[in-house]
């Protein structure tokens, strides 16, 4: 039997403590956090663009389409150099190994030693501001319309490419006094090249005199 007194000294004893957990120091610093694994694919770079790709390719770059638009101005650069006289403006919108040949024929000759003998031969400057050609009167084909020769549509040169835009511009003014400088109409072939857009091929029927 316990004493009542020794009881209550034990109960008086008993003091209830919250419960402590040791903390990591101020002064520590928490290691740096690792990044989660991620797959590196060191054969991942992206290809130049290309007109086509093959479906089986994992990773393809393709070049956008012909614009219109970009098409119509490189042809109009074309005119506005011609009308000058501007041999070096005129060399800018021609790709490297632009050809020149009459409509019919099947083969041609290089287009920049065409127009720079052409040019020393007429001056173009004397036209003043006769206008070459209209703007409603351009007609633009891509490689596929012109699969049917439907109307009058102009047949598809052979160095055009299903990535060309076909140019074909009617000329109002073909003669300066009595002498014929230009053919009835010129067809250009224009494609891309190096980010921008160039004439590939110049069609005319015209002889340099």
């Amino acid at each position: 039997m316990v004493p009542i007194g020794a009881l209550l000294v034990a109960q008086a004893c008993t003091i209830e403590r919250p419960i402590e957990f040791p903390s990591a120091p101020a002064s520590s610093v928490a290691p740096p956090r690792k990044p989660d694994g991620v797959a590196v694919d060191l054969e991942g770079a992206i290809p130049p663009p290309t007109p086509t790709a093959s479906t089986g390719l994992a990773v393809a770059a393709l070049q956008e389409p012909a614009a219109p638009d970009a098409a119509v101005a490189v042809v109009r650069a074309f005119f506005d150099a011609v009308r000058h006289g501007d041999m070096p403006a005129l060399r800018q919108t021609l790709s490297a190994d632009a050809t020149f040949a009459p409509t019919s024929a099947a083969a041609g000759q290089p287009a920049e030693a065409q127009w720079d003998r052409r040019m020393r031969k007429i001056d173009y400057r004397t036209l003043g501001g006769s206008p070459l050609f209209l703007e409603n009167n351009i007609e633009m084909y891509r490689y596929d319309d012109l699969d049917d020769l439907v109307g009058d549509r102009p047949a598809r040169p052979g160095l055009m490419t299903v990535h060309d835009m076909l140019v074909r511009v009617p000329i109002t003014t073909t003669r300066i006094g009595v002498d014929r400088v230009f053919g009835d109409e010129i067809i250009f072939v224009v494609r891309r090249v190096d980010g921008t857009y160039r004439i590939q091929g110049v069609f005319e029927d015209f002889q340099v005199p």
